[in-house]
């Protein structure tokens, strides 16, 4: 029997999620948030071929944002939460950044405000990038990211490991042209391929506990 092909996916949670976003606000619902309920693995596997590939590991990238100050922040902390369990229970290994806080200035009002930025993502892509082609843990490597900061990371990966693939599944809104030039192969998530990897309602975790999906995220009627 021939040996299949080893898929590890690295997943840029935040670049998948506002990627989505932006294909949202395409539509007229705003129930088309649905489209953020869905299952990685059924994500990446519509991207290989099931004769010859097997997805080992996926891993997903993300940070919470916890500013319980922010009635807004707290109802999006919850659903994140939600969604991270029902990732887990499928087997979906969540790596850790940050969010803190920082001043940002406004030339049209001449003002500082309070805003908020995403720290440690890119590098602890990166590091694992760069880990995993050292240590030849893969045969492809799929990441779900748009995001140019990566680049360093798979020209090194291929320099210690030019016989593994990396190949970009870049998330809606999020396609770019410099990222592609660096990956043996870049394919672009579409709408199709959201909606085929949609979870149900209601996942029972390996505890009992059942998560449903949050209101929010419900399809559209009719």
């Amino acid at each position: 029997m021939q040996k299949k092909c080893k898929i590890i996916v690295l997943v840029d949670g935040h670049n998948l999620y506002h990627g989505i976003d932006d294909l949202c606000k395409k539509f007229t619902s705003p129930q088309s948030h649905h489209l953020k309920w869905i299952s990685l693995y059924d994500l990446a596997k519509q991207f290989m071929s099931p004769k010859t590939d097997e997805i080992e590991k996926v891993r997903y990238f993300t940070a919470y944002l916890n500013f319980k100050n922010q009635e807004e922040a707290i109802e999006k902390l919850k659903r994140h939460k939600k969604y991270s369990a029902v990732l887990k229970h499928e087997g979906t290994e969540e790596v850790l950044g940050k969010f803190k806080k920082k001043d940002r200035y406004c030339p049209k009002c001449n003002t500082n405000h309070k805003t908020v930025e995403e720290k440690q993502t890119d590098v602890n892509i990166a590091v694992h990038i760069i880990r995993l082609a050292y240590e030849r843990k893969y045969d492809k490597l799929f990441l779900i990211t748009g995001d140019t900061d990566i680049i360093p990371a798979i020209k090194a990966a291929k320099e210690v490991y030019p016989e593994g693939r990396i190949e970009l599944l870049m998330p809606p809104k999020r396609v770019s042209g410099e990222l592609k030039e660096h990956a043996d192969n870049s394919r672009a998530i579409k709408l199709r391929h959201l909606k085929a990897a949609l979870l149900p309602e209601e996942i029972t975790l390996a505890n009992g506990k059942t998560i449903t999906r949050p209101p929010k995220y419900d399809p559209p009627s009719g």
